[in-house]
């Protein structure tokens, strides 16, 4: 066994006896709290359900994609006609709260990845948990919004021009 006092802490301890004053001393990685190693499986079970969700709630179908977007011609995490979305769910933290940390890169790898065709969204879950939340650019709810009062304005003038319709025909009795 080597003399070294930082034997038992060194990553590279198999080669402790080229080391000269610590300069092949590597940390070994210590696990931190409340953060464990996710399974591809766990992840994957979160894609699933926000792609799910879309199905069943849309009525149309959505594209899980392979390798969780590790791939240049397939990225993101799940494909809709309407938006890329990159899928994070978190666990507790070690306290016992949740919470989730937005980067600009997370957001900008995902405007990237979406390019022209479509706009990038980051959904986000907790574990144990069934509310699903949405980041998208602001821009994009704004056209979501003006859409939205569009088709109702459209759709009460053609509620109002079913009313004459019915109207008219019960008058022509």
């Amino acid at each position: 066994m080597s003399t070294c006092k930082k034997f038992n802490e060194c990553k590279n301890n198999s080669i402790c006896y080229r080391c000269r004053s610590y300069s092949l001393f590597r940390s070994k990685s210590k696990t931190r709290i409340g953060r464990s190693q996710k399974s591809k499986k766990e992840g994957m079970a979160f894609q699933r359900e926000v792609g799910n969700r879309y199905d069943r709630m849309i009525g149309k179908r959505s594209v899980q994609q392979p390798n969780s977007g590790a791939l240049w011609f397939a990225p993101g995490d799940v494909m809709t006609e309407e938006f890329l979305v990159e899928c994070k769910e978190r666990k507790l933290t070690s306290r016992g709260e949740k919470q989730f940390t937005v980067t600009k890169e997370m957001l900008d790898k995902i405007k990237n990845e979406a390019g022209f065709s479509r706009p990038g969204v980051l959904a986000f879950g907790f574990k144990n948990s069934d509310d699903i939340f949405l980041i998208a650019d602001y821009n994009v709810w704004l056209e979501l919004v003006q859409e939205n009062n569009q088709l109702k304005k459209v759709n009460s003038e053609l509620l109002k021009k079913l009313d004459e319709y019915n109207n008219n025909k019960e008058e022509n009795k």
